[in-house]
């Protein structure tokens, strides 16, 4: 997924920045409005979406209301530790309204014939740390952040956790590209702004930073 097509838009102020979220107002050193493109193509529909690590979402209903208010979608889910997923379908549904976890990304489907560009704000959090469960976790990359490939990230949290043993991508057509360590016949793919990856560790990593500007 090309960074033109990924992103229309992100506006980040510096420093000393509070932003009013859910009537809470988090000071950060870093502020957000991106907007990204959720693809709308049958068959070519999935979108992995990083939320900024405070933000005003609280479960899948509330982000599915979030992004539907820009234009038509069919789920938001959760990639879950043993690689399943838990998927919200909307109002009147029989589905898992799943609570939205900072440092979590969600997939995000689009319905309608054309693409849906909804305006997702929020603000970074600089003491937070990662914790990857043993497993699967669909991790949000900081929008600013400084690795800019799967191999960088994958270099930077082997360094915490010794035992991981990959990077995935979640495609829009819910394939998963790997890249799976120095001279393996993977995917080394380009970490796209606002895109969130898949980290596998075989037991549980806490206190990963994640490096940004």
């Amino acid at each position: 997924m090309k960074r033109n097509r990924t992103v229309w838009g992100l506006v980040a102020a510096l420093a000393g920045v509070a932003l009013l979220l859910g009537g809470v107002a988090v000071a950060s050193n870093m502020g957000f409005k991106f907007v990204p493109v959720i693809p709308g193509a049958a068959g070519l529909n999935a979108f992995n979406l990083s939320l900024p690590w405070n933000n005003s979402f609280t479960n899948a209903s509330s982000l599915y209301d979030g992004i539907a208010a820009y234009g038509p979608i069919s789920a938001v889910q959760k990639f879950g530790a043993d690689s399943s997923l838990a998927a919200w379908l909307g109002p009147m549904s029989y589905s898992n309204n799943f609570t939205v976890v900072k440092g979590e990304a969600y997939i995000v489907s689009g319905a309608g014939p054309g693409d849906v560009h909804p305006v997702i704000v929020g603000s970074h959090d600089p003491n937070f740390t990662m914790t990857f469960v043993a497993g699967a976790t669909n991790a949000a990359a900081p929008y600013h952040q400084t690795y800019v490939n799967a191999s960088g990230l994958f270099d930077a949290v082997k360094a915490t956790c010794p035992n991981l043993s990959a990077v995935q991508k979640f495609g829009a057509d819910s394939s998963l590209a790997a890249w799976l360590g120095p001279m393996s016949y993977s995917n080394n793919f380009a970490l796209d702004l606002g895109m969130g990856v898949i980290v596998n560790t075989t037991t549980q990593c806490a206190g990963f930073v994640w490096a940004h500007y």
